[in-house]
C-alpha cells in the first residue's frame, strides 16, 4: 500500500476481511521511529467505515471493512448491527494508535484486528449454523465413492456441534457466532466417548475443514476449530523388510496355490505403489493405465479428504501388468483377498511370514485401546520398505513423500501426470524393484498347504 500526502479514499472493499489489511502495513514498512496517528473516517460518500493515517508526516487512509448500515431482516435489527460496527471500527483505531506508539506488538495486533474483524463479520453473516452446517455436509455425505463409515463421520461430527449449539440456543443464529469453546465441547465429548488419537484427529479435521471453507465464502475471518489441538499419535513402529526377507516372503507365497499368487501381486503392487493394504486390494485392472504408465488411487485413509493420487508405474510393475493383464476392466486384481475381513488377512498373512521364516517383533499397544501385542512387521511393512529404498537410493525426502501420497497441504490435492513421471524417474533409482521382479516371475513347485490361510 502506497503512502501519500493526502491519497484519495480506496474503492469500496468486496469483503469485509479485508480489514485485516490496515495501518499494521505501514508499521512494517516504516524506517526507524515511527510517530503520528490515526483516526476513525465517517463521511457520506461510503457505505463502510475507513481508517485514516497520519504517519511520519504523510497521510493516507485504509478501509475497514465495517458496514455503517449493515443489512438487517428489521429496523431495530439493523440499528443495533450498526452500533455494534461503530464500535468495532473505533477498536481498530485504538489497536492502531497503540502500534505507533510502541504499546502493542505488530503480531499481537494482527491476531486482535483478525479477532475483531471476526466479530464484524459474524455480526453481518445472514447464515445460521444450522443452515450452513446441513448445506455444507449433504453432498459430501451423498458422494458417489464416499464409504459408509466416513459418511457416519461426517454425520456425527456436525450432529455433535448442532446438539451442542441447540442446548445453548444459537443453533438457528448467525454461523459466526460459533466458538472455539463450542468446537472444544464437541471434541471433548469424543474423547469422552474413548476416541483414539486417528479418529479424534479426523473429526478435527471435519470441522477444521468446515470452518476453513465458511471462510473462504467470506462468512467468518478466523476459523473456531484451530483452538483445539490435534492429539499426539502414539502409534506402534512398522519394520521393514530387506530385499531377501521379501524373496523367502515370495517363496512362501508361491507354495499356496492360486491364493499365495494374488498375496504376491498384492504384496507387489504394495512394493512398487507404496499403497496400503486396502488400498491395494481394492484395485480394479481398469485403473492402471499402461499406455501412460500411471494408475489413479484414492486412498481409503484420506477418504475424508477426497483426495485422488496420481501414481507412477515403475518399469518392473508395468512388466508385469502387462503380462498379466487379459482385458479385464471392472474387476479387482485380487478376487478372493478383497472380500475378506481385516483380521483374516492379517493372521494369513503372518502365517505366511511364519512359512517364509521370518521373526516377527511384537509390541504392547499405547494409545489407551489395551495391552494386546501388536506385530511390528506386517503388510504394511511394504510401505515402509519403499519408503526406505527410496531413501538408500537417494530420493529426496519430499518426493518420496508425494509417492506415498503423504502430504499436509489442503484436503483436496490432485497429482498430475507430470508429477507422476519424475516420480517413476526416481523409481528407477531402486535396484531392489528389478531385482524383485525376477523373482516375481518365477514358477515355484506347488507345495502342500499346510496352514488354513
Amino acid at each position: 500500500m502506497t503512502v501519500n500526502n493526502f491519497a484519495t479514499l480506496p474503492p469500496e472493499p468486496e469483503r469485509p476481511q479485508e480489514l485485516v489489511d490496515t495501518a499494521v502495513q505501514f508499521a512494517l514498512q516504516s524506517i526507524g521511529p515511527i510517530t503520528g496517528s490515526t483516526w476513525l473516517i465517517d463521511d457520506e460518500k461510503h457505505k463502510e467505515y475507513y481508517i485514516g493515517f497520519r504517519i511520519n508526516g504523510k497521510t493516507s487512509c485504509a478501509r475497514s471493512g465495517l458496514l455503517k448500515r449493515p443489512s438487517c431482516e428489521t429496523k431495530e435489527a439493523s440499528d443495533n448491527a450498526a452500533g455494534v460496527n461503530y464500535r468495532l471500527a473505533k477498536e481498530v483505531v485504538n489497536k492502531v494508535n497503540q502500534i505507533i506508539k510502541n504499546d502493542l506488538g505488530v503480531i499481537k495486533a494482527q491476531e486482535q484486528i483478525l479477532e475483531i474483524a471476526n466479530r464484524a463479520m459474524a455480526q453481518a453473516c445472514s447464515l445460521s449454523a444450522v443452515q450452513f452446517l446441513v448445506t455444507w455436509v449433504r453432498p459430501r455425505v451423498t458422494a458417489k465413492n464416499l464409504s459408509v463409515g466416513v459418511a457416519l463421520l461426517y454425520c456425527g461430527v456436525i450432529d455433535r456441534l448442532l446438539t451442542i449449539l441447540k442446548a445453548k440456543g444459537r443453533e438457528n443464529r448467525s454461523l459466526g457466532l460459533v466458538t472455539g469453546d463450542d468446537i472444544k465441547a464437541a471434541m471433548k465429548s469424543f474423547e469422552a466417548a474413548g476416541d483414539g488419537p486417528s479418529t479424534f484427529n479426523k473429526k478435527l479435521s471435519v470441522y477444521r475443514a468446515l470452518f476453513n471453507d465458511a471462510i473462504a465464502l467470506g462468512y467468518l475471518a478466523i476459523n473456531p476449530a484451530h483452538t483445539v489441538k490435534y492429539m499426539p499419535a502414539k502409534s506402534i513402529e512398522r519394520l521393514p523388510f530387506t530385499l531377501d526377507e521379501v524373496k523367502r516372503i515370495f517363496d512362501a507365497m508361491d507354495g499356496l496355490g492360486g491364493l499365495g499368487q494374488e498375496w504376491k501381486m498384492a504384496s507387489f503392487l504394495s512394493l512398487n505403489l507404496g499403497a496400503r493394504r486396502a488400498d491395494v486390494l481394492k484395485r480394479r485392472w481398469d485403473e492402471f493405465d499402461l499406455r501412460n504408465k500411471v494408475m489413479t488411487l484414492r486412498p481409503g485413509k484420506n477418504d475424508l479428504y477426497d483426495r485422488v493420487l496420481t501414481l507412477p508405474i515403475s518399469e518392473p510393475l508395468y512388466q508385469v501388468l502387462s503380462a498379466m493383464s487379459n482385458g479385464q476392466s471392472d474387476q479387482v486384481v485380487c478376487q478372493t483377498l478383497n472380500p475378506r475381513q481385516c483380521s483374516s488377512l492379517s493372521n494369513s498373512f503372518q502365517i505366511i511370514l511364519r512359512r517364509a521364516g521370518i521373526e516377527v517383533p511384537r509390541t504392547s499397544r499405547s494409545d489407551g485401546k489395551g495391552n494386546r501385542a501388536v506385530s511390528q512387521k506386517s503388510f504394511y511393512g511394504f510401505r515402509h520398505t519403499l519408503n526406505l529404498w527410496l531413501d538408500v537410493a537417494g530420493v529426496p525426502r519430499e518426493k518420496r513423500k508425494d509417492m506415498l501420497g503423504q502430504t499436509t497441504d489442503k484436503a483436496q490435492e490432485f497429482y498430475r501426470h507430470e508429477k507422476a513421471e519424475l516420480l517413476r524417474k526416481e523409481l528407477q533409482k531402486v535396484p531392489q524393484l528389478h531385482a524383485l521382479l525376477e523373482k516375481f516371475a518365477e514358477t515355484a513347485t506347488p507345495q502342500p498347504v499346510s496352514y488354513e490361510i
